[in-house]
C-alpha cells in the first residue's frame, strides 16, 4: 500500500481510503486481526500511520510479518 521511492512516499491516497475499506472488510469478520508486511525500504513512521488506520477501522490487533535478512 505504502512504499518508498526516491526518498517520497508513494500510494498515498490507497492509504488515505484504507480505514474506509478495511471497516468494510470487517463488517462480516469474526476475527479482526491484521499482518501487516512492509517492504525494507518503508520506513518505520509509515508504517506506524497504516498502523493507526487500521486501528481507527476496528482492527483488534495488528502485527507485523518478518523474515530475517537474506545473507548478502
Amino acid at each position: 500500500i505504502l512504499h518508498r521511492e526516491a526518498g517520497h512516499a508513494v500510494e498515498q491516497r490507497q492509504v488515505d481510503v484504507l480505514p474506509e475499506r478495511v471497516r468494510q472488510a470487517l463488517l462480516s469478520a469474526t476475527n479482526k486481526d491484521v499482518y501487516v508486511r512492509a517492504a525494507g525500504a518503508v520506513v518505520v513512521s509509515d508504517l506506524v500511520k497504516v498502523w493507526d488506520r487500521l486501528m481507527a477501522a476496528g482492527v483488534e490487533r495488528v502485527a507485523m510479518s518478518t523474515q530475517p535478512p537474506k545473507d548478502r
